[in-house]
């Protein structure tokens, strides 16, 4: 039985670093893209279209998972993956890219949720740690292998090359995980659930998501006008409509029971907050290396994603052993501390202008409170979920990183586009910075005062 729990966990870590890698390889070899199909009007939707669709799905696909099987349903959905990555290989247009993409946000809506809920059915709670760890180092390590193999294959053959690698990636994930389907997966069936499944609910929360990322992205890109604050009204309605639902609905996207409880609540709030401080350092590091550092980090400014990297992986690994031997809210605070402390830090030096030398510490250092902080996030809101709520619970943290991530880069956006006096952004790289500080000080405190006389185990 343990060959095959180890058999399907790979399979599960090779399939998301296929997810992971797919990611980051767009953003390297895009410019490319559109220097041969055109279509640049259209560039950024071949990012939004995946993130939206990726985001919107994930509550139906996480009830999917727990009804039908987590196994089933990441295989299900890699499927549909590797399919749209085949379709934006073959892609002869910027439309059909996009086509592409928005299929390979299905499936990718469908793989996130069951693969976290999956590890945590294959693993006791003393172990899932320590599994939940490895799978955030393999994102984190995917995300910055993206664009060194995916740039280097499409400068050595074609940028069509570089979604065909991913094709034999995802198809040995599907291989191990068939092989190990006597694994024992612990599930549920409920033969008329999917009757009784919110489809509006989950349709206006989609609306709602959509239209909360496009307003942001089209502020911090033209500012206010017609378009974007009928964005916001939109966005506004259909939350609100959705929550009235919800409080009505007998089979709510979000369970109540998850919602009342103040550890998933918590969860929810901190990986928004999360998301928001990760994807804007992740977007906005490559940018101020170019803008404002100097030497061999101006040229190669993927490289400042190194430490990061490093450090979120270890610490995943100091978050795991913090919550063995202590308590979920002490490796959040924890996690906070350090994210909060690196960007102050940050902060600081920029303003003095001794940024420079001390770059790729920092980032370390903040790498590190990443690390423990998505953990410890995870493994509280899936340690708060009942067993046949695993995958519910993971695709709502999801969706709230997702979305954290939609709100914090169009904000950080904003700040840069502030001015355009010399010296280059140094003012406006230290907005986005005092912002981020911010966002990961509100975490902290939230987490403290809420949860202070609140013991988690």
């Amino acid at each position: 039985m343990r060959k095959f729990i180890i058999t399907a966990y790979i399979g599960v870590l090779i399939g998301t670093a296929a997810n992971m890698m797919m990611q980051t390889v767009i953003a390297t070899i895009l410019p490319s893209i559109t220097e041969e199909l055109g279509g640049l009007h259209l560039y950024g939707w071949v990012f939004s279209s995946f993130l939206i669709i990726s985001t919107v799905t994930i509550p139906f696909f996480s009830k999917m998972a727990d009804i039908y099987g987590h196994k089933q349903l990441f295989s299900i959905g890699l499927m549909v993956f590797t399919a749209g990555t085949l379709f934006c290989g073959m892609a002869e247009s910027i439309e059909t890219l996009i086509a592409g993409r928005v299929i390979q946000g299905v499936g990718a809506g469908a793989v996130a949720p069951a693969a976290i809920a999956l590890i945590s059915t294959l693993f006791t709670r003393s172990n899932r740690g320590k599994a939940l760890a490895l799978y955030g180092i393999t994102q984190m390590t995917a995300n910055i292998a993206g664009p060194l193999v995916g740039g280097g294959v499409a400068r050595l053959y074609s940028w069509e090359w570089a979604f065909y690698i991913i094709v034999p990636v995802c198809l040995l994930s599907l291989l191990l995980i068939y092989l190990s389907r006597h694994s024992g997966e612990r599930i549920q069936k409920q033969g008329s659930a999917l009757k009784s499944f919110d489809f509006l609910g989950a349709l206006l929360l989609g609306i709602s998501v959509i239209a909360t990322v496009q307003g942001l992205t089209r502020l911090g890109h033209t500012g206010w006008s017609l378009l974007t604050f009928v964005f916001f009204v939109s966005s506004f309605v259909t939350a609100f409509w959705f929550i009235q639902h919800e409080r009505k609905h007998p089979a709510p996207i979000i369970p109540k029971r998850l919602i009342s409880k103040r550890l998933f609540s918590l969860s929810l709030i901190n990986a928004c907050l999360g998301g928001m401080v990760m994807y804007g350092i992740i977007a906005i590091l490559p940018l101020f290396a170019v803008s404002v550092l100097e030497g061999p980090l101006q040229t190669n400014p993927g490289v400042l994603l190194i430490p990061l990297m490093v450090g979120v992986g270890g610490g995943s690994l100091i978050g795991g052993m913090i919550m063995k031997k202590t308590t979920d809210r002490t490796a959040i605070l924890s996690g906070w501390i350090l994210v909060n402390a690196g960007l102050v830090i940050f902060f600081v030096m920029n303003v003095s202008g001794m940024v420079n030398s001390w770059a790729a510490l920092i980032i370390l250092f903040i790498g590190l409170g990443i690390g423990i902080l998505s953990l410890s996030i995870i493994t509280s809101a899936q340690n708060a979920a009942g067993e046949n709520e695993q995958a519910v619970a993971g695709g709502v943290i999801q969706l709230a990183r997702n979305l954290g991530g939609g709100i914090g880069i169009p904000v950080l956006t904003v700040f840069l586009s502030l001015g355009s006096s010399e010296p280059a952004g140094i003012n406006h790289f230290t907005f986005t910075f005092l912002f981020l500080s911010i966002s990961s000080f509100i975490g902290f405190t939230i987490s403290f005062f809420w949860l202070r006389s609140h013991d988690i185990i």
